[in-house]
């Protein structure tokens, strides 16, 4: 880069600013006779922000300067200061300032409106310099970070105008950031446009399932859950329950709600829209869109009062519980002890596939000989527990016998014969 020397002592500036047309521009500026001026150009921000250019000091008095800068960004500001060479004192002349147009380009319009939410329509203007033919602009979106790597076509304009306002639609599908980016392409000639210049905040679409809980034997509160996937919540729900479209308004996501009117059987229920606490709303899509609140009646079983007796053992082992009938239709089985049972060392047995008669009950290892009681539930596969029906089995200990340390003497023969053992 070029210096320039400002001379001895301080020195008279003027400071003045441009915006770039195009990607180069030249400052002249023609001093008074008997004025010898130097100009400096610098980009970045003002105050405190400014990165030097360039610069230009070779005329003497009353030579005009010219200043050619290159590489700029059109529609970027950058700062001019004229300084006279050498002396404190006032100087005056005139200056020029030439910004170079492009033969092609494209200028994106700033857009308003943000934040948006994804699928909601977005208004993209532009105006562009050349002469453009069968031509067709497009606006692309940019990832969150505002880069154009892999850009998204949002709407397009055929036009061979130089100003124009594409009607684009952002994806229902694009994720959740607060640095997008709009630009304006064309294809007749091909031509980058410029970006819109600030970051776009774009919110997801709520998403989630609707569900019902089960109500048992009938009792409980019959409840409406939304559990969110993407969203801000709270939300309002709009769902019909079969005559009429409810609004349900502060959903938390996960948390359930009582339906309007409460049912006293099983009931379907519809979702119809989802607004989200950033006024983003879905209508359709949703991943489950029925809940069901269900009410079933509770299982039984006919089960024995009394286990398969076992022996004491240093192994675990199983005894087994025959039962004779079951009722609405459960699907798995479990055991808990009592309090003894459980000193004793048994386990308490969690949901496990029912089988066919008998049910095998596991006993640990080492339980001590006893009598112990179980009680032995049902569960359907909508989650309904049976009331429980209590059994006993019994661990018995191992026999024993006290017997003398060696049979009675016998003498030898030739047929077999037989000794006593004294116990």
């Amino acid at each position: 880069m070029s210096t320039c020397n400002i001379g001895g002592g301080s020195a008279t500036n003027n400071w003045g600013q441009f915006v770039a047309a195009g990607t180069s521009a030249t400052i002249s500026y023609a001093p008074a006779a008997g004025k010898d001026a130097i100009i400096y150009a610098y980009s970045g921000t003002c105050p405190g922000g400014l990165t030097q250019i360039g610069c230009v000091d070779n005329g003497g008095n009353g030579v005009q300067e010219d200043l050619t800068l290159t590489g700029l960004t059109a529609g970027s500001t950058y700062y001019v200061r004229i300084v006279r060479f050498g002396s404190t004192n006032s100087m005056s002349g005139n200056i020029c300032i030439a910004s170079q147009l492009p033969a092609l380009m494209i200028l994106t319009s700033s857009i308003s409106g943000s934040p948006f939410c994804a699928g909601s329509n977005v208004s993209v203007s532009f105006t562009s310099i050349g002469i453009f033919s069968g031509n067709t602009y497009t606006a692309q979106l940019s990832n969150s970070s505002g880069i154009f790597t892999s850009p998204v076509s949002i709407g397009t304009l055929v036009s061979n105008a130089n100003t124009g306002t594409i009607s684009a639609t952002i994806p229902s599908g694009t994720s959740s950031g607060t640095g997008y980016r709009i630009r304006v392409v064309s294809n007749g000639p091909s031509v980058t446009g410029s970006d819109n210049g600030t970051n776009l905040t774009i919110n997801p679409l709520p998403q989630g399932s609707f569900n019902g809980n089960t109500i048992c034997g009938g009792v409980g509160t019959p409840q409406l859950i939304f559990t969110a996937t993407s969203g801000t919540g709270p939300f309002t729900l709009v769902y019909d329950n079969g005559a009429i479209n409810i609004t349900e308004p502060g959903v938390i996501s996960g948390t359930g709600f009582t339906p309007i009117p409460i049912p006293t059987s099983t009931k379907n229920y519809a979702l119809l829209n989802i607004t989200d606490n950033n006024g983003c709303v879905r209508s359709s899509g949703f991943t489950k869109s029925l809940g069901t609140i269900t009410f079933n009646s509770l299982p039984t079983i006919t089960s024995s009062l009394s286990a398969s007796d076992v022996c004491t053992s240093g192994s675990a082992q199983n005894s087994t519980l025959s039962y004779s009938a079951t009722t609405n239709s459960p699907t798995q089985y479990s055991v808990t002890w009592n309090a003894a049972a459980l000193t004793a060392g048994l386990v308490n047995l969690g949901s496990t596939a029912i089988t066919s008669s008998p049910l095998s009950i596991p006993v640990a290892a080492n339980v001590a000989a006893g009598i112990y009681t179980g009680t032995l539930t049902v569960t359907t596969a909508g989650g309904c527990n049976s009331t429980g029906n209590s059994f006993t089995v019994t661990v018995n200990p191992l026999p024993t016998i006290t017997a003398s340390a060696t049979a009675a003497s016998r003498c030898f023969s030739s047929v077999g014969q037989t000794s006593t053992l004294s116990y």
